[in-house]
């Protein structure tokens, strides 16, 4: 079957779905998340984790993605997708055609906005099936389109779930079409951009680089149903780390906070957009180095978890950067035998990267367990920082901060949000270490909320 094949039937999925309640769909996706996780699935959670180890993911990232697959999947997770009254008024009852009142005699319907396009990412195959689940709840049917590192454990992870016994979950993937045309490969690219220019889609939800994300939001902007573009855009995370929290008799012990943030440096290479590629400490110098030192102690411990492979150039462009960074005043800290596996930077009030030449500087999409700490005087430094990170040569290919890593305590993460309020900027998560990988379901995606951006609301007034 061609792309175009299943371009032309797709709008037909929209009544198919509107006759499976909000109830039936949960009650699926609960099937396939419970078998993907049942002994039964094993020898396929195995493969799809070797799949994503053979296309060059870190094991411990290519074994975590199925596990996120099957949480999200959950039912306790998409009821609180489908019942977050922030995201829709109503809940699932507005998803299923009851009407919801919402002010005095004034009532709310809602439409699903027709069939999606997602552009999938990857370095995970997970957001992209976010995206095709959210859709389905809201009755829209979505075409997939995987990366080709991931293709082949994300073609495993749909036939398992279509494996699972559920007749309801066999019905909804109907209406989830994978198809693969890379956009790099000339003659893909092409068939690519004239599915996006006249395809029968209402919304589409784009993750890629720069360049990327430019082209391909230009060829779908050229679409006469004028779709909905919902761009996923490069972010970073960064970490904000206060002594007053680690002091605090509530807190975890400092090496257990320690393990949390060398954890997230190393999940999925750091290449996730809320791993941490900067971070900032409120406290003294001589404070960050203890704590940098713990983060030390870990990131040796977890360190060959994480292995990814750097090239010999990366090798030795680190090396010459370790010895300029100490050069300028910044402690270094890395393995032994000076390998390149992680570095550990602590410096004062600014980045040391500002005292380097541009071949020394290692840009935010080519850390590898790099991390930098830099002290700030306070909260509001702290924020500062943030706001004027993406200005950074350093960081310049992100859009913005995504994550925030809280090790901080709850008023200062509040305090923190305050401020970067006020620059007209903001990041769109503050979370704890543990949660770098994972989301919590009434969390929006990027601060927005899919399920919302693909029901169309009518008010009955």
């Amino acid at each position: 079957m061609t792309t175009l094949d299943f371009a032309e039937r797709i709008e037909s999925g929209v009544p198919q779905l509107l006759q499976m309640s909000a109830q039936e769909k949960l009650d699926a996706f609960d099937a396939g998340s419970k078998y993907l996780d049942s002994p039964k699935a094993q020898p396929v959670r195995e493969a799809i984790s070797e799949a994503l180890i053979k296309m060059g993911y870190g094991e411990y990232s290519a074994r975590l993605d199925p596990q996120m697959l099957i949480d999200f999947l959950s039912r306790q997770s998409l009821e609180m997708v489908v019942d977050n009254r922030a995201a829709l008024p109503g809940g699932r009852d507005l998803l299923d055609g009851e009407t919801v009142p919402i002010g005095y005699d004034v009532t709310l319907a809602a439409f699903p906005v027709g069939p999606v396009v997602v552009i999938g990412s990857g370095n995970s195959l997970v957001p992209g099936l976010v995206a095709a689940v959210e859709a389905l709840l809201a009755n829209c049917p979505v075409a997939l389109r995987g990366s080709r590192v991931n293709r082949e454990a994300l073609e495993m992870a749909i036939s398992a779930l279509r494996s699972a016994g559920n007749s309801t979950l066999t019905a909804l993937l109907e209406h989830l079409h994978l198809f693969f045309l890379d956009h790099r490969v000339p003659g893909e690219a092409e068939q690519l951009y004239r599915l996006l220019r006249i395809g029968p889609f209402a919304a589409g939800c784009f993750w890629g680089g720069r360049e990327a994300l430019d082209r391909l939001i230009a060829e779908f902007g050229q679409n006469p149903r004028h779709p909905v573009v919902i761009a996923m855009e490069p972010l970073t995370g960064v970490a904000v780390i206060s002594q007053r929290h680690l002091d605090a008799p509530s807190s975890a012990p400092v090496q257990s906070i320690a393990r949390g943030l060398a954890e997230a440096v190393l999940v999925m290479g750091q290449q996730l957009c809320s791993s941490p590629t900067e971070a900032y400490f409120v406290g003294r110098r001589e404070q960050a180095e203890s704590f940098g030192s713990a983060v030390a102690r870990e990131l040796a411990g977890i360190a060959p978890r994480h292995a990814r492979a750097v090239s010999d150039a990366y090798a030795i462009r680190l090396d010459r950067l370790r010895e300029r960074a100490a050069a300028e005043g910044a402690t270094v800290i890395g393995p032994a035998h000076d390998a390149p596996d992680w570095t550990l930077l602590i410096s004062d009030q600014k980045s040391v990267s500002g005292a380097l030449s541009a071949d020394l500087t290692v840009g935010v999409h080519d850390r590898t367990g790099f991390l930098e700490i830099i002290t700030v005087p306070d909260i509001a430094a702290a924020a500062a920082a943030i706001h004027a990170l993406p200005s950074q040569p350093t960081h310049g290919e992100v859009g913005q901060v995504q994550t925030v890593l809280r090790l901080i305590e709850k008023d200062e993460a509040r305090e923190l949000v305050g401020h970067l309020r006020a620059t007209g900027g903001g990041v769109y998560r503050v979370v704890p270490s543990e949660y770098v990988a994972r989301r919590h379901p009434h969390e929006p995606l990027d601060g927005q909320h899919l399920v919302s951006l693909l029901t169309r609301q009518v008010v009955i007034l």
